[in-house]
C-alpha cells in the first residue's frame, strides 16, 4: 500500500538518504545530476564546480528541485521530492559540514568529493527548502531507513 509521508517524515528520510538528484532549469530544458547533500533542518548544503549546473542555478535560482529515493524492492520504497531556492554561500559556512558528510560516506562519489571540495574553484551552495512531499510503498519503510 502506498501512503503519503508527513513533512517531518520527508525531512527524516532526506537526512538518512543524503544521496539525491538535483534538478534545475536550463535554457534548453531541465537538467539533473546526482548529488551528495548535507541535510540541515530547512536547507540542503552542497558544492559544485564551474559548469552547466552552476551557471543554470545562478540563472534560475527559483527553479530547483531535489529527489531522494530508497528502493529495496518494487513493494518497499520511499521517494521524497522537495522544491527550493538556490543560494551561494561562503566556503567558511559550508565546508565543515560537507567534509564531515564526505568523511562518513564510503561511496566512490564521496571519496572524489573530498578532493574536489578543497579546490579553490569549488562553489558552496545551499537550497532553502520550500515544499516537501513524499510517498512510501511500505507503511514502515520510512522508519526503517
Amino acid at each position: 500500500m502506498i501512503r503519503a509521508l508527513a513533512p517531518e517524515e520527508c525531512r527524516q528520510a532526506m537526512t538518512r538518504l543524503p544521496h539525491g538528484r538535483l534538478a534545475v532549469m536550463t535554457d534548453h530544458g531541465p537538467y539533473a545530476v546526482p548529488m551528495l547533500f548535507a541535510v540541515q533542518p530547512s536547507t540542503l548544503a552542497f558544492y559544485t564546480l564551474p559548469g552547466r549546473l552552476l551557471s543554470s542555478l545562478r540563472r534560475h535560482p527559483l527553479g530547483v528541485m531535489v529527489e531522494f529515493d530508497w528502493i529495496e524492492s518494487s513493494s518497499h520504497w520511499v521517494s521524497v521530492l522537495a522544491t527550493g531556492e538556490f543560494e551561494e554561500r561562503s566556503r567558511h559556512e559550508l565546508e565543515a559540514p560537507l567534509l564531515a558528510l564526505f568523511a562518513t560516506s564510503g561511496a566512490l562519489f564521496a571519496r572524489i568529493a573530498r578532493e574536489q571540495v578543497r579546490q579553490p574553484e569549488a562553489t558552496f551552495c545551499q537550497i532553502m527548502l520550500g515544499q516537501v512531499s513524499g510517498r512510501a510503498a511500505d507503511p514502515e519503510a520510512a522508519r526503517r531507513l
